[in-house]
């Protein structure tokens, strides 16, 4: 019951000039930020975010980050911005903040399990959101094997799930879906253009003699002194 006063108090914000308070007043969403807040508020799940990089309530939402540096990034934000927010650890104390960061691999285990257990029995937790979420496709039993359970683990949690990633061409969607165990027509999804066009490459050939010669010269700069 309390998650859904939530939700009700949610809906009444004024998502735009909350943004501003925030950023600035010449702040102004980008792309289908706005678009996504506004399913996030009315409950809907799963959801799925895909947008380029940089493109953009006292319940808890867990936000499962499996890089470090993005997840004290994204933390440091947090704490710019006057967040609530907490990095889990395994050990020490475990506070109940707004934004609760933490790596795949530590999501999987009992004692990040039995955490989100006392946050649901407040009634407190209200959403997962699962950041660069292209690796689940990476994760394989000699790489990041933990990951490959992280799907079926937050589906028990019974929350809203949103998954956000710059890099998931509608091709992988679904295996994507099958690992992290969500029905592909339940989910609300957000796209758009990820190219960015200040990045590009070539491809140019090389004949084999060029090619030999540029090993050669890369063997004698590889020396061990």
């Amino acid at each position: 019951m309390a998650r859904f006063q939530r939700f009700a108090r949610l809906n009444r914000v004024d998502i735009r000039g909350e943004l501003r308070n925030m950023m600035g007043d010449s702040t102004e969403f980008r792309g289908q930020q706005e678009s996504v807040i506004r399913a996030m508020i009315r409950g809907e799940g799963p959801i799925l975010q895909v947008a380029r990089t940089g493109g953009g309530k006292k319940g808890a939402a867990i936000v499962i980050v499996p890089l470090t540096a993005l997840r004290e990034d994204m933390h440091g934000r947090c704490e710019k911005n006057k967040t609530d927010s907490y990095v889990w650890q395994s050990g020490g104390s475990h506070p109940v903040t707004t934004v609760i960061f933490v790596t795949p691999e530590s999501a999987v285990t009992k004692g990040f399990r039995d955490f989100v257990n006392r946050l649901q029995s407040r009634d407190v937790l209200d959403r997962v959101v699962v950041d660069e979420c292209h690796v689940l496709l990476d994760a394989s039993a000699d790489f990041r094997p933990k990951t490959l359970e992280l799907g079926a683990m937050i589906r028990e949690w019974g929350v809203q799930r949103v998954f956000l990633t710059a890099t998931l061409p509608p091709a992988d969607e679904a295996e994507c879906f099958r690992i992290a165990c969500i029905l592909s027509e339940r989910v609300h999804k957000f796209r758009m253009r990820t190219t960015r066009k200040n990045i590009a490459y070539s491809v140019k050939p090389v004949s084999a003699a060029a090619a030999q010669q540029e090993q050669a010269e890369d063997a004698e700069g590889c020396r061990i002194v």
